[in-house]
């Protein structure tokens, strides 16, 4: 997590929160060895004094936002950002959790899908039976998948997502794509289901898409991660729909028109809740970014 702005948004929120409370002043000790919290301070954004002492470094700094540390808020906050969603966006390694060995379902579509985009990372099928899934390998579990996992896309019926959630985050996956339905849209159990799911994915650090969603996918990477039907081209376009079916139906009619100006790279599908892990709101002074 190094380098991610971690530290400097962290700064950020604890004046805030002194602000509220009153404190005018940090002081902080550091250890002169300790070189990468003193740059932390120094490049904070924050109006800082130094004093040397015997083994040590004192700091002191305004429990305020100036215009110059609402800036570098700003910057590592996006860098932050970029962070949270690479594995999302441009994972690495892809496993599928409820891929059907019968070709009409949603698991065997986006399977199918990854195939035929030219996925060049790895790709992994867990399935408690089946050897070979759609012609690829399979393992019995998530755990048993060798190596990294940056997107886990999970097509199970509503009522075992959460558990499969929790084996995802067990076995260290970073982001899950939840493409099931019967969550929050369907009301009573449903609601339930997705905050057990919300709070598990929270608890295990992973970023969620979805539920009930039609899935991602960026045509420059070669990669899609959708049940779509109609292969999407390359092009210019970022496209983020919070209807799978709209997006299907874009998909469809940028093909159909053919032109490169029209074509979407790459899709997200979003019309569960919004991804988790976002960087902490922008302080008090920050102007929000737009974002596409």
């Amino acid at each position: 997590m190094h380098g991610l702005g971690v530290a400097t948004t962290l700064l950020a929120h604890l004046a805030e929160a002194a602000e509220r409370a009153g404190i005018r002043t940090f002081t902080a000790t550091v250890h002169p060895t300790n070189h990468r919290m003193a740059n932390v301070l120094r490049d904070s954004g924050f109006p800082v004094e130094v004093t040397a002492g015997p083994g040590e470094l004192s700091f002191e700094l305004p429990a305020s936002l100036d215009a110059a540390a609402v800036a570098r808020f700003e910057d590592r906050d996006r860098v932050a950002a970029v962070a949270a969603v690479t594995h999302v966006l441009k994972p690495a390694s892809i496993a599928i959790i409820g891929a059907s060995r019968r070709p009409d379902t949603v698991g065997a579509a986006v399977l199918e899908n990854l195939i035929a985009s030219g996925y060049r990372g790895a790709l992994h099928v867990v399935h408690p039976v089946a050897d070979t899934v759609g012609g690829v390998a399979t393992v019995r579990s998530i755990a048993a998948v060798p190596g990294p996992v940056d997107v886990a896309v999970i097509a199970v019926p509503a009522a075992a997502v959460a558990q499969v959630a929790r084996e995802c985050g067990a076995a260290g996956v970073h982001a899950l794509l939840v493409l099931s339905d019967g969550f929050a849209e369907v009301g009573g159990a449903g609601v339930a289901r997705q905050a057990e799911l919300l709070e598990t994915c929270r608890a295990s650090g992973m970023r969620l898409v979805g539920p009930n969603c039609l899935g991602v996918l960026d045509t420059r990477a070669g990669f899609n991660a959708t049940f779509a039907p109609q292969p999407s081209l390359p092009g210019r376009i970022v496209f983020a729909s919070r209807s799978g079916a709209f997006g299907i139906l874009a998909i469809a009619e940028a093909a159909r028109r053919g032109h490169q100006r029209r074509r979407a790279s790459p899709l997200a599908s979003v019309p569960g809740p919004r991804p988790l892990k976002e960087p902490p709101a922008a302080p008090r002074g920050a102007q929000p970014r737009s974002t596409a």
